[in-house]
């Protein structure tokens, strides 16, 4: 039985569901569990502490993996911004070996033998970016800068 992830509500207040658990009802929800066999109040106390412990945790560790991930998004967006014929010519790239990869028997066969083209695509998409970046005027700059003063 597989846990549907989109069913649940994000907003649910976790604090409330832990104070107002019954450990002393058996799974079916009646509640025939015996004396002998039923949990004391400090037991359950110590359950709901655990429980609060590890749903702090939980919270604490998920924080640091959204913030790790956004990061990682923000880096992405910033390659994108500053190399868009680079991020083009790697999503064909992809495409095609996608596509490719799906012929039967002969699929992995082509996506192998696609490797030099899938260089020239990627390495011009690199050649236009470097040419079209601010990186590129200024060394020109300062190249025509350091012939002009040589030349005089």
């Amino acid at each position: 039985m597989d846990f549907d992830f989109t069913q649940v509500n994000p907003f649910r207040n976790y604090e409330k569901e832990i104070d107002n658990l019954d450990f002393n009802r058996t799974a079916d929800g009646n509640s025939s569990i015996s004396s002998k066999d039923r949990l004391s109040p400090e037991m359950c106390a110590m359950v709901r502490n655990a429980l609060h412990e590890i749903k702090n945790a939980v919270v604490k560790v998920g924080g640091k993996v959204l913030n790790i991930g956004l990061r990682v998004l923000e880096f992405i967006f910033k390659a994108i911004e500053l190399y868009p014929q680079t991020a083009c010519g790697l999503l064909i790239v992809a495409c095609i070996h996608g596509i490719a990869r799906t012929i039967p028997f002969f699929g992995h066969l082509l996506d192998a033998c696609m490797v030099p083209f899938d260089a020239l695509i990627i390495g011009s998409a690199v050649i236009k970016d470097f040419l079209g970046s601010d990186t590129f005027k200024r060394m020109l700059f300062a190249l025509e800068k350091a012939v002009t003063a040589t030349a005089m």
